[in-house]
């Protein structure tokens, strides 16, 4: 097990998920990785983010897996310009010369990229006024 630090901005999300549970067990089970890249996949698809890029392979380019989403934030780290070697131990890596590939495609992408890590909607979060129902994991 390794400990990291968390986007400030999740633990919103964790206390609505902890609160549902009401203070008991696990927040989020998650299944073995495999399971865990399919069922991404379909959660956007039923959130209707539906771009093929994301769920569809090609000869030429891969469908969405749940190690992208450490890649995502990795990135997202070093646009914000987080100290590289934070990076590198918040995400595992062995070497410094993996970190060096996310701050490279910061600098590549920086340019008008907005927010990193920005706050949850409140209706993520069962918040907005006239949100109907719960938030909920399938």
């Amino acid at each position: 097990m390794r400990r990291f630090a968390l986007e400030p901005n999740v633990l919103p999300l964790l206390q609505v998920l902890h609160d549902e549970k009401k203070g008991k067990g696990v927040v989020i089970d998650l299944p073995g990785e495999r399971a865990m890249a399919r069922n991404l996949r379909r959660w956007l698809w039923k959130a209707n983010v539906r771009r093929p890029e994301l769920h569809v392979g090609t000869p030429t380019r891969k469908a969405l897996t749940w190690h992208d989403l450490r890649a995502t934030g990795a990135t997202w780290m070093a646009v914000r310009g987080d100290d590289p070697l934070k990076i590198k131990q918040r995400c595992g890596h062995r070497t410094f010369s993996t970190t060096e590939l996310y701050v490279r495609e910061a600098e590549a992408v920086r340019e008008g990229f907005g927010d990193p890590f920005p706050a949850l909607p409140a209706a993520v979060l069962g918040l907005a006024p006239n949100r109907p129902g719960r938030f909920r994991r399938s």
